[in-house]
C-alpha cells in the first residue's frame, strides 16, 4: 500500500478486499448451483418426452383387433409422440431462456404455460377416463 494510507485504513482496506472475494465467492456457487438446477430441469423435460414416446409406441404396438381399437392407438400415438417433439423443443427454449435470466440475475416464471400444461393434461385425463368407462360399459 501507498505510504501516505494510515495502517488502520490498510487494515481495513485488506479486510474488505477479503469480504468481496468471500461475497463473489458465494454468488459464484449460488450461480453455478442455479444452472445446475436448470439442467437438472432440462433433463426431467428429456426423460418425461422419452416416457411419452414409450407410451405412444406401446399404443401403437398393443393396437387392439377392432378398427376402433387400432384407430384409437393410432391417435393416441400420434398425439403421445407429437407431445413428446413440444415437450423437448419447450425444454430447451425454456432451458436456454433461463439460463440467460440466471445470467442476468432476473427470472419470470412462465404461470400461462403453467395453466395451460395444467389445463390439458385435466382435459387428457377426463378423456382417458371416458374411454375407460366406455370400454368398461362394453
Amino acid at each position: 500500500m501507498s505510504e501516505d494510507v494510515p495502517r488502520d485504513t490498510e487494515a481495513e482496506l485488506v479486510e474488505e478486499a477479503e469480504l468481496v472475494e468471500v461475497e463473489l465467492a458465494a454468488f459464484d456457487d449460488a450461480v453455478i448451483r442455479t444452472h445446475l438446477a436448470n439442467e437438472r430441469t432440462f433433463l426431467a423435460w428429456l426423460r418425461s418426452a422419452v416416457v411419452l414416446l414409450g407410451v405412444g409406441l406401446g399404443a401403437v404396438a398393443l393396437g387392439g383387433t377392432g378398427d376402433l381399437e387400432e384407430v384409437v392407438a393410432l391417435m393416441l400415438g400420434g398425439v403421445s409422440t407429437v407431445t413428446a417433439l413440444v415437450m423437448v423443443g419447450w425444454g430447451y427454449f425454456s432451458f436456454t431462456a433461463t439460463a440467460a435470466d440466471i445470467q442476468e440475475r432476473r427470472y419470470r416464471a412462465p404461470r400461462a404455460f403453467i395453466a395451460t400444461a395444467t389445463a390439458l393434461i385435466a382435459i387428457a385425463g377426463a378423456i382417458v377416463i371416458v374411454l375407460l368407462a366406455a370400454e368398461a360399459l362394453d
